[in-house]
């Protein structure tokens, strides 16, 4: 009869229920309901997911060493669990025996959650503190260095400020948003001064860069004048710390009129040492050829050689 094919189909079900695709489950699931078995097959099926989560909860206690759960996942975990729970009382009617040894699993696991939670919020609270006590810091040190123009010293102490601030421990997200706020207010205004003292440099700088053009574009290289020049330089240069990459961009500015001007100087004065050599050789070369004359007895070789050394004096004299 109906009703026992029903239980047959049903024990086939709980041999070999998971070697079965979904397609055929469903029909057999139709067929189940057709002959009346609808409440019997879902108290299975839910029983079957209960035992399944029962389980999982049983086993977040007990992973092999090395790998347990951390606070966090541990807690996503039971979660998940008791999501699935309600779900599978939702599709079947529930089992009040599998319930309670599921409770007692979940709420055993979430008392290594709840020391975990309480941990969490001992330490933001005291990394909070920590963190506000670094924007008090901040802001005194801005108070104390008012009217001071230790440039260099300045930035090393707001480096220092922004390498402790990133090395501070974590807090929750709503409270890093507040003490962030914070932070950048109390930091803007420490580092104010410094940007001012920044801008005013790189225009002195840029003033520089413009003085070396005209210098170097200067019909006669005033080499002391240069050389002042880049003493301001390297003043400045001292006296107010920037970015190193703006800082290497404005020097190149600033040498490279200078260098080519130099580089120009240079070669004019090989070519002025190449012209004087050849003229020292001619006067040499007179000198040999007048005392070859005066071995000769030529008067009118003589009279020539004396000529050319003449000329090739008068040439090494302009």
């Amino acid at each position: 009869d109906a009703s026992g094919a029903a239980q047959q189909l049903r024990a086939v079900l709980k041999q070999h229920g998971k070697q079965i695709d979904q397609e055929l489950e469903s029909q057999v699931n139709a067929a189940l309901i057709a002959a009346g078995e609808l409440e019997g097959w879902q108290r299975w099926s839910a029983d079957k997911l209960r035992e399944e989560l029962l389980a999982k909860a049983q086993g977040l206690l007990t992973r092999p060493e090395g790998q347990e759960l951390g606070g966090r996942k541990l807690q996503d975990s039971l979660r998940q669990l008791r999501e699935d729970w309600k779900k599978a009382d939702q599709s079947g009617p529930t089992n009040h025996a599998l319930w309670k040894k599921f409770d007692e699993a979940c709420n055993a696991a979430y008392k290594h959650v709840e020391v975990w939670l309480a941990k969490v919020r001992e330490e933001g609270a005291k990394h909070r503190a920590e963190r506000e006590a670094l924007v008090a810091e901040l802001k005194a040190w801005t108070e104390a260095h008012q009217g001071s123009t230790d440039w260099k010293q300045m930035q090393r102490d707001l480096f220092q400020f922004g390498d402790r601030w990133r090395a501070s421990g974590h807090v929750g997200e709503k409270a890093y948003a507040e003490l962030q706020a914070a932070w950048k207010a109390a930091h803007q205004a420490a580092s104010a001064p410094l940007q001012t003292a920044q801008k005013t440099s790189i225009a002195r700088r840029e003033a520089m860069i413009a003085q070396a053009g005209e210098l170097a574009a200067a019909p006669h290289l005033n080499i002391d004048a240069v050389r002042e020049l880049q003493r301001q330089w390297q003043a400045e240069a001292q006296s107010v710390p920037m970015d190193r990459r703006h800082e290497q961009k404005l020097w190149d500015a600033f040498r490279k009129p200078l260098d080519e001007a130099f580089a120009r100087k240079t070669q004019q004065r090989e070519r002025v040492a190449q012209q004087l050599s050849a003229r020292d050789q001619a006067v040499l070369d007179a000198s040999k050829a007048l005392e070859a004359a005066n071995h000769s007895g030529d008067a009118q070789q003589i009279q020539n050689a004396i000529e050319a050394l003449q000329a090739a004096l008068k040439a090494q004299s302009e």
